[in-house]
């Protein structure tokens, strides 16, 4: 697996990792593991609730196109999300350039493949704990489970 390094540190506790397996710069394993694209507004928009609740939880903010997922990672967040892996998968247009078949993203080797290959395919933002995932789409999801 990849040894990622931590990015930066954020007041209040918000620390930006590269990945699942980083300590942030406190030494604690993490409460939770956000998967974030500054490029996205929904992302963004939760990344301002996952700060909101770094009082009360150690979250590490994965920024996942600069620091590609590990399959052991995508593995993780397909069999944990709440939903189908397929849920992982964006379906924009660089998903319909390659012509993929939708109905072969409930197999979890499928996702996990194709997200290895083109990470930007990958739902954001995401929300995990380890023992569950979840889109946040809308931001509002990502709230109510940090209790903000």
């Amino acid at each position: 697996e990849a040894q990622w390094r931590v990015n930066r540190v954020c007041q209040k506790g918000v620390a930006h990792v590269g990945a699942l397996n980083d300590p942030v710069p406190s030494g604690d394993v993490p409460s939770f593991w956000f998967f974030h694209n500054p490029m996205c507004s929904k992302s963004r928009e939760a990344l301002s609730m996952v700060e909101a609740a770094s009082a009360q939880h150690e979250i590490a903010v994965i920024r996942y196109l600069d620091e590609k997922p590990s399959r052991a990672d995508l593995v993780m967040l397909a069999t944990t999300l709440d939903g189908a892996p397929g849920d992982l998968v964006r379906r924009d247009p660089e998903f319909h350039e390659m012509r993929c078949d939708e109905s072969t993203l409930e197999d979890i080797d499928v996702v996990v493949d194709l997200l290895v290959r083109h990470p930007t395919l990958l739902q954001r933002p995401l929300l995990t704990d380890g023992s569950r995932t979840i889109i946040g789409r809308p931001p509002s999801r990502i709230g109510e489970v940090l209790g903000v």
